[in-house]
């Protein structure tokens, strides 16, 4: 589930990166389109790694440490943005505004890393994913 969410909001986000990019130049209070677009692209890049690496099941602890401070940060740039009333572009063009249930997505999200985290997985040298 997490790689699907992750991938699928990359490639969302790809046919409309310079709208993102102009939501991110807003956000961070940024004065240059060229680092908005440059943050944009890193940021699609991370999705869609972390995406590949869920799919891939490979470091899946130490990926979803990482993607659980990922959704923390949007968490908290969800909560700014509506209190702005702005939309969040998280799945590109189909993004409405930012509302609670985005919190909730990511506070879901956040709970099945954790629960990743908390896993005693072990994945053999075959590679079969979580002890099978």
């Amino acid at each position: 589930m997490l790689s699907a969410v992750f991938l699928f909001a990359a490639a969302m986000k790809l046919p409309d990166a310079e709208t993102f990019a102009l939501m991110v130049m807003h956000l961070f209070r940024l004065d240059a389109l060229e680092t908005a677009t440059a943050l944009t692209v890193c940021l699609i890049s991370v999705e869609a790694l972390l995406g590949v690496l869920f799919l891939v099941n490979q470091l899946v602890r130490q990926i979803a440490v990482v993607t659980s401070g990922l959704l923390a940060g949007f968490i908290g740039v969800q909560y700014w943005l509506m209190q702005t009333g702005e939309a969040c572009r998280c799945f590109g063009s189909l993004s409405g505004g930012s509302t609670g249930a985005d919190i909730v997505r990511n506070i879901v999200l956040m709970g099945l890393c954790v629960a990743l985290i908390r896993a005693q997985i072990k994945t053999p040298k075959g590679g079969e994913p979580f002890g099978a």
